[in-house]
């Protein structure tokens, strides 16, 4: 004799059935429904925190790139900018000029 397996959803089905006991088939309805929908917005807010996560993934991706490119120029143009610094009275302790490869500078 070959023994029957229930797939998943035959056996949350069952669960539903031994939870309620005998109930109107209406009502069993309604039950499996509600189910299924609670199911449903878990879903959805899986499928949102996936494409969140794929957004974040394409930024740090974005990130990477540009940090990828970055020389630190601070040698070459330290004493420049602390006499400039110095010309208005600023005192400079801490200085880290960094340069893309597109030209822009950053300090």
């Amino acid at each position: 004799m070959e023994i029957y397996k229930m797939g998943v959803v035959e056996e949350k089905f069952a669960e539903l059935v031994w939870e309620h006991g005998a109930i109107p088939s209406g009502e069993l309805v309604q039950l499996a429904g509600e189910h299924m929908e609670w199911k449903n917005r878990y879903y959805e807010s899986q499928q949102a925190i996936g494409a969140q996560f794929h957004e974040m993934g394409a930024m740090v991706a974005k990130v990477a790139g540009e940090v990828a490119g970055v020389r630190d120029i601070t040698a070459s143009v330290e004493d420049a900018l602390s006499k400039q610094f110095k010309r208005r009275k600023l005192i400079l302790s801490h200085l880290q000029v960094l340069e893309y490869e597109n030209g822009r500078q950053e300090a």
